[in-house]
C-alpha cells in the first residue's frame, strides 16, 4: 500500500517535474539513504537536484509545494508540510517546511530552509524538535529570536563596529551559562566532552590538514547543542552499523547540551539554535560564487566574524560549520562505563578517539587518530 501510494504521489510531481519518474524515484532513494542516518549534510545536493528539475514555468510558492509534495512521497518520511514562505528575512528571504522522520522508534522533526534565489536552492536545516507542543509555534519563537540576533549581527557589520560585535558576544557569553546532565548516564558523556575537547590543540586527537591552526587566534568556541551516545558492548564499538547490530542500538540526543569545559568561561559560547541560525542568516547559506569561491560580501563578513569565532564553510557549499571544532558526532559507551569512543569532525576530516576509566577516576583519553577525509 505504501509503494502504491509513492507512485502516485511522485505522479503528481510529475505533472511539473522535468526528469523521469525513475529519476524522482532514485532521488527518493538517495535521500532516504542520508536521512535513515540523520546525516542531513548529504541531503543538500539531494534536495538541490530535485529543485534543478523543476520547470522553470512554476511560481516559486509551486516549487515550494513540489518540493514539499516529493518530500512526502519519500518512504523515510512521516510528512512534510510548508511551515511559511519567505518568512525568514535573509538576502535572500528563506522559506522553511518540517519533515518528521523515525529513527531508532523514536519520531523527530526537522526544518528545512529553502533559499527564495533564482533558482530557488536548500539553504541548511535548522536544529531537531521533540517537542510534542506545537511545531509551528517553536519555530517562529525560534525564528523571531533569531531575526534580531541577525539584526544585531548586520548592524555592527554595516557600521563597521567591532565594538558592537564584542558587545553582542560578550552578552551572550553571559546570558547563556553551562547546565548539568538529567541522568547518571548523561553525566558520563558531559565528563567525557569536557575530556575530549580541546580546541586550540587539535593535535592532540590526530593529523589534520591545517594541523592546529584551524581555530586559532579566535576569541571563542561556540559549542555544540546536541550530541547523541548509546550505550553497547565494546565488541560492537567498530560495526555498529550493521544492520543486525544497528536496529538493536537505543540512541538518546542529549538536547540543549551545555557542558562545563577546560577552558576560560570567557572564552565559552553555548550554540543556542537561535544563535546558529542568526550565523546562518549572516553569512548566508550560500557562501560560494563562481567556482566555490566566496563572494565578495560574504567574504567580507567572514573576515569581520573569523577573529572571533573560528566559522568554516561547508566543504560541499551551501552552509557553513558555526560549532567551533572538534565536533562530535556520536559517542558509544560500554555498560560498565569504563571504555568509549567517540566519532567526530575536525574541519574536512574526520576521527575516533578512545577513552578509558577506572573505577572512580576520571576519563582519559587513550588513542585517537584521523580516519577519514571530504
Amino acid at each position: 500500500m505504501k509503494k502504491l501510494i509513492i507512485f502516485t504521489v511522485i505522479a503528481g510531481i510529475m505533472c511539473f517535474y522535468s526528469c523521469e519518474s525513475d529519476d524522482v524515484e532514485k532521488l527518493n532513494i538517495e535521500f532516504c539513504s542520508y536521512v535513515n542516518v540523520e546525516n542531513f549534510d548529504k541531503t543538500i545536493l539531494v534536495v538541490n537536484k530535485f529543485l534543478d528539475g523543476l520547470s522553470n514555468n512554476l511560481s516559486d510558492e509551486q516549487k515550494i509545494q513540489a518540493l514539499t509534495t516529493w518530500l512526502k512521497s519519500c518512504p523515510c518520511i512521516i510528512d512534510a508540510t510548508i511551515l511559511c514562505v519567505s518568512c525568514i528575512k535573509t538576502l535572500p528571504a528563506q522559506s522553511a517546511i518540517i519533515i518528521t522522520f523515525m529513527r531508532d522508534g523514536v519520531v523527530k522533526d526537522i526544518v528545512f530552509g529553502i533559499s527564495m534565489s533564482n533558482p530557488l536552492t536548500f539553504a541548511g536545516y535548522h536544529e531537531h524538535y521533540t517537542s510534542t507542543s506545537s511545531k509551528e509555534d517553536s519555530l517562529s519563537m525560534e525564528i523571531k529570536a533569531a531575526e534580531e540576533l541577525y539584526e544585531e549581527l548586520e548592524a555592527a557589520f554595516q557600521f563597521s563596529s567591532t565594538n558592537a560585535l564584542e558587545q553582542f558576544l560578550n552578552d551572550w557569553n553571559e546570558s547563556v551559562p553551562s547546565n548539568s546532565a538529567k541522568s547518571l548516564e548523561q553525566k558520563e558523556i558531559y565528563d567525557i566532552y569536557k575530556e575530549f575537547y580541546t580546541p586550540f590543540n587539535l593535535l592532540r586527537l590526530g593529523n589534520w590538514q591545517w594541523g592546529n591552526s584551524l581555530n586559532s587566534n579566535s576569541k571563542y568556541v561556540a559549542i555544540q547543542n546536541y550530541i547523541e551516545f548509546a550505550i553497547i558492548k565494546e565488541e560492537f564499538f567498530d560495526i555498529w552499523f550493521r544492520s543486525d547490530i544497528y536496529e538493536s542500538i537505543n540512541f538518546e540526543m542529549i538536547e540543549d547540551f551545555r557542558p562545563s569545559l577546560n577552558l576560560a568561561k570567557n572564552q565559552i559560547l553555548y550554540l543556542l539554535p537561535e544563535y546558529a541560525e542568526a550565523f546562518n542568516m549572516f553569512l548566508k547559506t550560500e557562501p560560494f560564487g563562481t567556482d566555490n569561491v566566496y563572494t565578495e560580501d560574504v567574504r567580507k563578513k567572514y573576515e569581520f566574524i573569523r577573529p572571533y569565532i573560528p566559522v568554516l564553510q561547508g566543504h560541499w557549499g551551501y552552509h557553513w560549520h558555526i560549532a567551533t571544532h572538534p565536533e562530535i558526532n556520536r559517542i558509544f559507551m560500554n555498560p560498565e562505563r569504563t571504555r568509549a569512543k567517540i566519532d567526530f569532525r575536525v574541519g574536512y576530516q574526520g576521527g575516533e578517539a578512545i577513552f578509558t576509566k577506572h573505577a572512580a577516576s576520571k576519563w582519559i583519553i587513550t588513542e585517537s587518530k584521523a580516519t577519514w577525509i571530504e
